[in-house]
């Protein structure tokens, strides 16, 4: 029941998160959509709890009901999870803009702009795994018990086996090592943006100190943030590469 117990806070948590950043005091910010719609993105993620406590504990997996099912349920998993992704990108994006060209490019705070991004990630994900629906088939699979003198009818929803590597090596490349590489060069030029500002304003030493202390506490939560995303969803994806031959 950890998995029912887990989903369904997840579920909760990320409400309150769309709630919170749907009031009036975070909706003047330009990454509140964004967060808004992770928490949606995120919301179908944990929902697939449900769909493997019904496979493991009751035996009664969705994916087999129907060949479109079968072909959209691992496939719908893989493609929001990746739209979190990158949309944890694209807030490093905003904020980095926001804090660098603030006044130069303030479209990216217009709604068609953050649509338009939000629109061109649901795209991306979507065409990333499209080998996942083309290569899954549910197959019938039937063989006879000599001992009942029945025939048993088995259904499996699988990948083509020469395919498999190829949707791990892409799961791979897309959720860990681009997000990872992308999000640290927006955390770095940022950083070094800070610095250099921090440098040109005269301040007395306390301050100065004070100053250059958070600077390097927001340098290596964000960084280690980024590294310790890589190295807790790129385990799962070395496996199944490796598993796959």
């Amino acid at each position: 029941y950890l998995t029912i117990i887990s989903s369904t806070f997840g579920i909760i948590g990320n409400i309150l998160v769309f709630i919170v950043y749907s009031s009036k005091k975070f909706r003047q910010y330009s990454f509140s959509i964004y967060f808004r719609a992770m928490a949606i993105s995120d919301i179908f993620i944990v929902l697939h709890g449900y769909r493997q406590y019904s496979r493991f504990v009751h035996d009664s997996f969705i994916d087999l009901v129907s060949d479109f099912l079968c072909k959209m349920g691992d496939f719908s998993v893989y493609t929001t999870c990746s739209i979190s992704v990158w949309i944890l990108a694209l807030i490093a994006f905003d904020r980095l803009i926001s804090v660098v060209y603030n006044q130069k490019l303030d479209f990216i705070k217009s709604k068609w702009f953050q649509l338009g991004s939000l629109g061109s990630i649901i795209v991306l994900s979507v065409c990333i795994y499209l080998p996942m629906p083309i290569y899954f088939n549910l197959i019938t699979d039937s063989s006879h018990n000599n001992e009942t003198n029945l025939t048993e009818t088995v259904k499996i929803c699988i990948l083509d086996e020469s395919k498999v590597s190829l949707v791990y090596w892409i799961d791979l490349i897309n959720i860990s090592i681009v997000t990872l590489i992308l999000n640290n060069i927006l955390t770095i030029v940022l950083i070094i943006f800070l610095i250099k500002t921090r440098r040109k304003i005269h301040m007395n030493s306390e301050r100065k100190r004070t100053t250059v202390w958070r600077d390097r506490k927001f340098a290596i939560n964000s960084i280690a943030l980024n590294i310790f995303s890589f190295l807790f969803k790129s385990p799962v994806s070395f496996v199944l590469i490796v598993s796959s031959y």
